[in-house]
């Protein structure tokens, strides 16, 4: 099993409890992109997790790596995805039900990806995808 750097959480609470740690490295599944990460995000929804306000909704498994934005570089594809390929600069919303983007690698279902606009930069695209679904 090969190892990432990630920011997780092992239980429910203020920003105390955010741990930088060693954590499996995903693979991606059939229908996955594996995203090296760029940049990603701190936004309400990754705080009211963290606190554990969602927990009663979303049955999450401890221990959680929080992020649900990402832009990055597609690092491998799974068997069956046809429009991504190694190398490719993407953008996603990293999942709510899911390990994020807090990390050096994050798997997102090709369905979820996009590819970063020429006119963002990565830190700009890497801020847009949670709330522009909120908004839209």
């Amino acid at each position: 099993m090969s190892l990432m750097k990630a920011v997780r959480i092992h239980e429910y609470g203020d920003v105390d409890v955010l741990s930088y740690e060693d954590a499996p490295r995903p693979t991606p599944g059939e229908d996955e992109v594996l995203i090296r990460v760029e940049t990603t995000s701190v936004n309400p929804f990754d705080c009211a997790v963290r606190a554990g306000y969602l927990a009663s909704f979303l049955n999450y498994n401890l221990p959680l790596i929080l992020g649900t934005d990402v832009c990055g570089t597609v690092a491998e594809v799974g068997s069956a995805v046809k429009n991504f390929k190694p190398g490719d600069s993407v953008y996603a919303r990293a999942g709510v039900t899911r390990d994020g983007a807090y990390a050096e690698y994050v798997t997102v279902p090709q369905t979820d990806l996009a590819f970063k606009p020429k006119t963002l930069d990565a830190i700009h695209a890497g801020v847009l995808p949670h709330v522009s679904l909120t908004a839209w």
